[in-house]
């Protein structure tokens, strides 16, 4: 799911957890604020998140440590606080 460099406003949805094939999650440059859903964690396929460049706050979720197939996560030039969870 690719919605880099649009002029989309809002937040991540919890309801993103639900889609469990999504190998993909990228919004380079969006407007999206808010923090990372922790139902991020539910995304079993997922292999790239990259959400460089926009307005996301809060803290990375711990439940991002679920995601064995992630290889590429990317969220510089954000709001966000704290570190990586400890469990990647």
């Amino acid at each position: 799911l690719h919605i880099s460099e649009n002029n989309i406003y809002g937040s991540i949805p919890t309801e993103i957890g639900e889609l469990n094939s999504l190998k993909e999650f990228t919004g380079f440059g969006t407007l999206l604020t808010g923090t990372i859903p922790t139902q991020i964690g539910q995304l079993s396929q997922l292999r790239k998140f990259f959400f460089a460049g926009g307005f996301l706050s809060g803290t990375i979720p711990t439940e991002i440590s679920n995601l064995s197939l992630l290889e590429y996560f990317e969220v510089r030039n954000n709001d966000l606080t704290g570190s990586l969870p400890s469990q990647i």
